[in-house]
């Protein structure tokens, strides 16, 4: 069985052979956001802004933000967005990590160093990052870190962009399949969308907890409605964890720790704009037509729908 990482686009050796798992569903409770439709669970996916000391940049990948068992939150992505050398060296190789809000990318973290071991590069598909200081507020919501392994008919959910669009987030049902003995986890979801993107995309499992963190699909893509996925899974990536001892959660720190407010609310339809911007700037013009048009239709007589009308008027006419 032969998988593909997306965001290398390049074949991996096969996997391991699965180990039999009895099933086990999750008896912790759920938080209130899980009992509502995907459409309105909170923020939870970043995109990830990365800026090497040649000067290149671009958005890389997804990533989310997450609370760790001592209640630092932390980020966490998947382990192909660097490369080995990056890895071991990462001040000297990486200018700038920012992690943005796929809802609002006004809004990033900074990421300053690898909460990592850097002696050797990791022996999962995951890495994880320190954000420059511990908030008070943060632009996404911070799951805990699932403890415990995932089982072979868990429910989970993929939060993901499809289709590699610049756009807020969706999220796909599944159910845990196969568990790998190289701490690797074949779920399948709910869907069909192109998986360009995704790499490092959160997992999470019915309690609201990050249990998995999306690396890669199978090739053989054989199951009406399902897509087949992978991921490595958070409660392995847990003990890898190394954090430096001044770095302690908000409601530890010490008193003058650097904490940021929240950024001011949107007013309506001013993330469709934005997100109708970055579609316009993608030549993505259709999709970017019918944000706009529902921006007009859901906050009529707002500067949103005025705005709206504006963008709209200067797509280009061979777009039309």
């Amino acid at each position: 069985m032969v998988r593909l990482s997306l965001l290398a686009t390049c074949l991996f050796p096969a996997f391991a052979f699965a180990v039999e798992v009895p099933v086990a569903p999750t008896t912790l409770p759920a938080p209130a956001w899980m009992h509502k439709s995907p459409h309105d669970w909170p923020q939870i996916l970043m995109v990830n802004e990365i800026v090497d000391r040649t000067g290149a940049s671009g958005l890389s990948g997804s990533s989310s933000l997450a609370r760790l068992p001592n209640g630092v939150v932390v980020l966490f992505t998947a382990g192909h967005l660097l490369k080995k050398e990056e890895f071991a060296n990462y001040s000297a190789s990486i200018k700038s990590w920012k992690a943005e809000s796929r809802a609002n990318l006004r809004v990033g973290v900074p990421m300053t160093l690898l909460a990592m071991d850097t002696s050797a590069p990791p022996a999962l598909d995951a890495i994880v990052l320190c954000p420059d200081s511990q908030r008070t507020t943060w632009p996404t919501q911070t799951p805990p870190v699932r403890q415990t392994p995932l089982q072979v008919g868990d429910p989970v959910y993929l939060v993901a962009v499809p289709n590699g669009e610049n756009s807020v987030q969706e999220v796909f049902p599944g159910s845990v399949v196969s568990i790998y003995n190289n701490h690797e986890v074949q779920f399948n979801v709910d869907g069909s969308f192109n998986t360009l993107g995704c790499s490092g995309s959160p997992v999470i499992d019915s309690a609201g907890q990050l249990a998995g963190v999306y690396t890669a699909h199978l090739n053989d893509q054989n199951i009406p409605g399902k897509m087949q996925l992978v991921c490595v899974d958070a409660s392995a990536v847990l003990p890898l964890v190394k954090l430096p001892p001044a770095i302690k959660p908000a409601a530890q720190a010490q008193s003058g720790a650097a904490t940021r407010p929240a950024a001011p609310a949107d007013s309506p339809g001013d993330s469709d704009l934005r997100i109708a911007k970055l579609l316009i700037d993608n030549k993505q013009y259709d999709k970017a037509r019918a944000r706009l048009q529902s921006v007009i239709a859901k906050y009529p007589d707002t500067d949103a729908a005025k705005k709206a009308a504006q963008m709209l008027a200067q797509i280009p006419e061979a777009a039309q």
